[in-house]
């Protein structure tokens, strides 16, 4: 079990902060954790998205645990505190 994003009282700030633009760094493996995998001739499908297009896409961000998006987050903040630009390496995904 996981705190999902929705139910969480920073939600809509994060997604507000998403859509601006300041999270384009994130990127999320999303994908069904409890069935995926279970039939041994199918691999596991779990994409990586960018956490923009995980907010309103297949597999909304809303669902995805709360913890793990606010420590991309906070790292996220920590590095622009700094004057760091946040790695971007996914930019082709």
């Amino acid at each position: 079990m996981w705190l999902q994003m929705k139910y969480t009282y920073a939600h809509n700030a994060s997604f507000k902060a998403i859509a601006s633009g300041k999270y384009d760094n994130i990127r999320l493996m999303a994908g069904d954790s409890q069935s995926e995998g279970l039939n041994p001739t199918t691999p596991p499908l779990a994409p990586w998205l960018r956490v923009k297009d995980a907010v309103a896409g297949k597999t909304p961000l809303k669902v995805l645990s709360a913890v793990c998006y606010y420590f991309a987050e906070a790292l996220t903040d920590q590095h622009l505190a700094a004057g760091k630009a946040p790695a971007n390496h996914w930019s082709g995904v």
